[in-house]
């Protein structure tokens, strides 16, 4: 049950309202519309309004542009004059009206002097206590919620509360004003996906032996150095050392390797001594002409001379000429 006046407040011109209430009740509510430069003003979407007056302030809700403060019992508990106003806030700023005044009349009701067979008057006094410390218990969640969001408040939690909570699908950061276990669940999504490399040390060099660590990025540009430009490789393959390297080798399949020499094989160009029987196929030339045949000891050449004729040499030495025959 609640009774409900109509007022118009403004920002800025002097227009004394006055609200007419009597002491003790709790269904008198004041619809307030805000004016500002003759218009209504328009109440921003999540503002919060207040109605306060001294030490006492309530929360108040909207309607539309419509302010709804109730008068709560601690405003109506003593009889008397007080100035009461609007506040409105809207994240960090705050606006507030001017005053207007709530006329408290005394009420006319002496408990103590009423008394009666079911002794309603006892009856009536707990109950007025009762909604008396319901206001009162009003006031101070209110004084709280108004610490909290203006950050004035600081609680306490107790460590052995537990909190449960469901890991987030994605990983996302979290918001302020989030709730406790949804900051928890996006935290734990982020813990959920890190990798083993996450928990590992940056190890700037090559040298590095020790578990544990991963290579820093700049050795990166250390191993291309040392591998070199690919593009210059002479091999067909140019995009991978691997595959440069295979083709060498098959390149090299069925080639003598470094090991081996032809001393049992070749005649060397000089110097070396030569065994056995050596069959002559051809010619060998040496600074006398044509070595046609050699012994043990003595070695023969034979030269066709200018003058028709075959100069024989034996180590080196004239023996004699021969003619030919006609």
């Amino acid at each position: 049950m609640q009774i409900i006046k109509e007022i118009y407040l403004d920002f800025y011109n002097v227009n004394y309202v006055s609200v007419t209430a009597k002491q003790y009740d709790t269904g008198r509510v004041v619809s307030i519309q805000i004016v500002q430069n003759g218009s209504i003003f328009l109440i921003p979407e999540g503002a919060v309004a207040k109605i306060a007056s001294e030490e006492v302030w309530n929360n108040c809700t909207l309607d539309g542009n419509k302010i709804i403060a109730p008068l709560a019992s601690k405003l109506l508990e003593k009889p008397g004059t007080r100035k009461c106003q609007i506040e409105l806030t809207d994240g960090t700023d705050k606006l507030t009206t001017l005053s207007f005044e709530l006329i408290v009349l005394a009420s006319d009701r002496d408990d103590g002097a009423i008394e009666g067979e079911n002794n309603l008057n006892a009856i009536d006094d707990i109950i007025r206590r009762g909604e008396e410390c319901i206001g009162q218990i009003n006031t101070v969640t209110d004084e709280v919620q108004r610490k909290l969001d203006n950050g004035e408040f600081v609680g306490s939690v107790d460590p052995n509360t537990t909190i449960a909570f469901t890991q987030a699908g994605s990983r996302t950061n979290i918001t302020s004003g989030e709730a406790i276990k949804t900051m928890f669940g996006k935290i734990s999504k982020w813990f959920a996906d890190l990798g083993a490399a996450a928990f590992l040390g940056v190890s700037n060099t090559l040298a590095q032996t020790e578990e544990g660590y991963v290579l820093d990025a700049r050795q990166g540009r250390m191993l291309s150095g040392k591998i070199g430009n690919l593009s210059s490789l002479t091999t067909t393959t140019q995009d991978s050392a691997v595959s440069a390297i295979n083709e060498i080798n098959n390149n090299l399949d069925g080639k003598s390797d470094k090991t081996h020499n032809h001393d049992g094989v070749y005649f060397k160009k000089t110097g070396g001594t030569i065994s056995g029987n050596v069959v002559v196929s051809g010619t060998i030339n040496d600074n006398r002409g044509n070595l046609v045949s050699a012994g043990t000891s003595n070695s023969v050449a034979i030269v066709w001379s200018s003058a028709m004729r075959f100069d024989v040499y034996v180590d080196n030495t004239f023996v004699g000429t021969l003619t030919p025959v006609k």
